[in-house]
């Protein structure tokens, strides 16, 4: 990308340094640094004094994912908000953030009911 500024109608646009940017798009972070991530994530909730059903990592989830029982959905802004206050960056979901390039979900634990056989 070039380092000059570009103008576009009102808006100016100026060019992204690739070290600015969290995570660059396909490079999945490492289990380490999932576990890291999770570990920080753990020890804020217990500060907070918030229980939760689990904090996951595994090779499958691109990240971490903490999971609520049904029926605690008021807790997820809280969660949210006590990562961002902890350096999280948000994203343009609102029940997930960024912490230290990890993405952090924050959701319900839904249980399907197996189909009925006729």
């Amino acid at each position: 990308m070039s380092k000059e500024v570009r103008s576009v109608g009102k808006q100016v646009y100026k060019p992204i340094d690739k070290a600015s940017l969290i995570r660059q798009p396909g490079v999945e972070p490492s289990e380490q640094e999932k576990a890291q991530v999770a570990d920080k994530v753990k020890s804020m909730l217990k500060l907070a004094n918030i229980t939760v059903r689990s904090i996951l990592t595994a090779p499958f989830l691109s990240g971490v994912n903490v999971s609520l029982e049904e029926g605690q959905s008021s807790k997820i802004s809280q969660i949210i908000k006590l990562l961002k206050a902890n350096g999280a960056q948000k994203t343009n979901n609102r029940k997930e953030v960024i912490l230290d390039g990890v993405v952090v979900n924050v959701d319900l634990v839904k249980f399907y009911k197996p189909a009925r056989k006729p």
